[in-house]
């Protein structure tokens, strides 16, 4: 049985799945399209790594409007997207979400970004890129880690997998999730978000009601100074649409609403995602997306604050 999936954020942990894919542990020929998300490793790339201009340095840390004074410290995005796969099928909107969510991100919210786009998202590069910022980002920082592409879900063992770009039929050419949490784990940064469009076992993560204050000030601040480990994901274990969002899929499509049109100058990633994502992708797909915690990754209660320059 196969499925498709696709997932995506920084500071905060966020990531998104879109598509699975279900089978023996080989799997022989791909039917249907999926995405899925990784984590740091000490795999050393061969290719090199094609990055969005970075914002310039801020001088001074930006603040929260108003009367909130909190420091919210530097935001960076690592943002994958595969269509051109070597071995397996192809898919047709993925590098389109990438590029355009690591635009909005960039112009719109001042992240500093890293794309790794068809042939750059190899396995050792994508692992790198993980590696290098759990290396380098402090507490007082943010990350968002957006993926776009294929996923393996492997019912049998209860293990997720993201593909590279040059995936074949067998798990050792893709990317555990348990990489990625780990690697999540030992990152120095306050928030991390992970969106992934694409497949994410459900195993490695936990549903997350928090009960928002009736202070907003108040509770942005919170969000911000309290750690985070938070994933989106476009859907659960069923199938996810590669298509159907106007050049996007539809998980990505809604997103980038979301992050176009909140009037808020400030908000979290669960108010997006209860405001453009629970609903909309249901009603116009399949999916079910997921709003989660990732289990046994410091998460302290935290949220990915998104800030409007």
């Amino acid at each position: 049985m196969m499925m498709a999936w696709r997932l995506l954020v920084f500071g905060s942990l966020l990531i998104l799945a879109m598509s699975c894919i279900t089978q023996p542990q080989k799997v022989k020929h791909h039917t249907a399209t999926s995405r899925i998300f990784p984590t740091s490793g000490t795999d050393e790339p061969t290719m090199s790594i094609a990055q969005v201009p970075p914002t310039p340095p801020r001088d001074k840390p930006t603040t929260l409007p108003d009367t909130l004074k909190l420091s919210t410290g530097r935001y960076y995005a690592l943002v994958i997207g595969i269509n051109r796969y070597q071995h397996i099928p192809r898919l047709k909107t993925a590098v389109n979400d990438a590029r355009t969510v690591a635009k909005v991100l960039q112009n719109q919210y001042g992240f500093q970004v890293t794309e790794l786009l068809d042939e750059k998202a190899t396995r050792k590069n994508i692992l790198r890129q993980l590696e290098r910022l759990g290396n380098t980002l402090t507490e007082n920082d943010h990350l968002l880690i957006y993926y776009a592409g294929h996923g393996y879900f492997d019912k049998k063992r209860q293990k997720a997998y993201w593909q590279p770009v040059e995936a074949e039929d067998y798990e050792y050419t893709w990317i555990i999730a348990d990489r990625i949490t780990s690697g999540i784990k030992a990152n120095a940064a306050r928030n991390i978000l992970i969106v992934s469009d694409s497949c994410y076992s459900g195993t490695l993560t936990r549903g997350w009601t928090p009960t928002l204050k009736n202070n907003r000030q108040r509770y942005l601040q919170k969000m911000l100074e309290t750690r985070s480990r938070l994933l989106i994901a476009s859907g659960g274990d069923e199938p996810v649409s590669d298509s159907g969002g106007e050049g996007h899929s539809i998980f990505a499509k809604h997103f980038l609403k979301g992050l176009r049109n909140m009037e808020e100058q400030a908000f979290t990633a669960e108010e997006l995602f209860k405001k453009y994502l629970q609903t909309q992708v249901q009603l116009n797909s399949h999916q079910t997306p997921k709003f989660q915690l990732f289990r046994n990754s410091d998460h302290e209660g935290g949220d990915f604050v998104f800030y409007k320059q």
